[in-house]
């Protein structure tokens, strides 16, 4: 019996020291990074590029985005030189920014959330590739999201409650800690498309676009350019409630954004 018992004590011992995490001393500005210009340095690490290992994005102060690609490999990471708002970023328009990557729309390839000093929540839908991201303009406060009632928010995304969806906890300047659940069925997580479809043809297309949205009632259309800049409405012509003529419009890529009660579905058009 009492070697039963020493050898059970044994496999405990040797579990803990198995399991046991210890930290060598901190390095300042490893594999080549630099400081990120500001203050305020954040991190989120994502793979931007497909290749397999992971890329590091930081917020700043002012509110910019400062990305690091990684142009090591898995097991020794080697950051390139810092880029400021690369993809098509902008800055999120008050300051302290944040970074989390996450796929919200669910088309394959990582957006981004950012906090902010108001509290507020800026989101930068993906609208490359995998491996070639390119942010679309900046949304305030999407999927119905409110600021976190303080000032200084962070963003983390986890299915918190064992649903399928992501939820958001968020941090703030007073130390709490501020819950959204993703309880609407077009929310985080769910593609519009899934269930409002949305049709736009052609695209590319030499100007004239169709739009064709099933079943719902179009509170606003707006077009933008690619880094989310208003287009004057005396560039667009509109022929009636689904066409609109673009063909005064520089050849590249647009987003029209069309609001559908609280729900904000954005599509990207190709001008050729």
């Amino acid at each position: 019996m009492k070697t039963i018992l020493l050898f059970s004590i044994t496999l405990l011992l040797i579990n803990v020291r198995v399991y046991a995490q210890k930290f060598d001393p901190r390095q300042e500005n490893p594999f080549s990074l630099t400081d990120n210009n500001h203050s305020n340095s954040t991190v989120a690490f994502a793979d931007l590029h497909g290749d397999g290992v992971l890329d590091m994005m930081s917020g700043s102060s002012t509110g910019d985005f400062e990305y690091y690609e990684n142009i090591g490999t898995k097991t020794s990471p080697l950051f390139a030189a810092r880029q400021e708002n690369p993809f098509s970023l902008t800055n999120n328009n008050h300051s302290n920014s944040t970074t989390a990557f996450v796929d919200l729309d669910k088309d394959g390839d990582l957006d981004l959330m950012s906090g902010s000093s108001t509290g507020d929540f800026e989101y930068y839908e993906n609208i490359g590739t995998k491996t070639s991201p390119l942010f679309a303009g900046r949304q305030e406060n999407p999927f119905s999201l409110i600021d976190n009632n303080h000032s200084n928010s962070t963003t983390a995304f986890a299915d918190l409650d064992n649903d399928g969806d992501l939820d958001l906890l968020s941090g703030s300047s007073t130390g709490d800690f501020e819950y959204f659940k993703n309880s609407s069925p077009l929310g985080i997580n769910n593609s519009p498309q899934e269930q409002m479809p949305v049709i736009i043809y052609p695209n590319p297309s030499s100007g004239l676009v169709t739009i064709e949205i099933s079943n719902s009632i179009v509170r606003k259309i707006e077009i933008k350019n690619i880094v989310g800049e208003p287009i004057h409405q005396s560039a667009i012509k509109w022929l009636d409630n689904k066409q609109i003529d673009l063909s005064a419009l520089p050849k590249g890529l647009y987003l029209i954004n069309i609001y559908i009660g609280d729900i904000f579905y954005v599509e990207k058009v190709e001008l050729k």
